[in-house]
């Protein structure tokens, strides 16, 4: 329990510092195979929240809306939920 709780914690703090250095979508990667390493990964949505507030701006075509990061990890941890569940049954 201890071992797992420690290489999550790392996998979260590689994932941040990824996600803070390298482009999005490295970052949406690395989550989706955490999400398939760790049971009840809800990080993956801290992600998103956490790249909108360093890089997200309004965007004038969707009515201002600034959280699309936060929308689109949310989409995909969504499916990603969804068709695990379908699989594993």
């Amino acid at each position: 329990m201890r071992k797992e709780l420690l290489i999550r914690v790392c996998a979260d703090l590689g994932i941040l510092f990824v996600a803070t250095t390298l482009p999005w979508w490295v970052s949406l990667v690395l989550s989706c195979l955490a999400f398939f390493r760790f049971k009840k990964f809800f990080e993956f949505v801290f992600f998103g929240f956490y790249l909108d507030i360093l890089y997200g701006v309004p965007i004038l075509r969707l009515g201002g809306f600034d959280l699309v990061f936060s929308l689109i990890y949310l989409f995909v941890f969504s499916a990603i939920l969804f068709f695990s569940r379908v699989v594993r049954e």
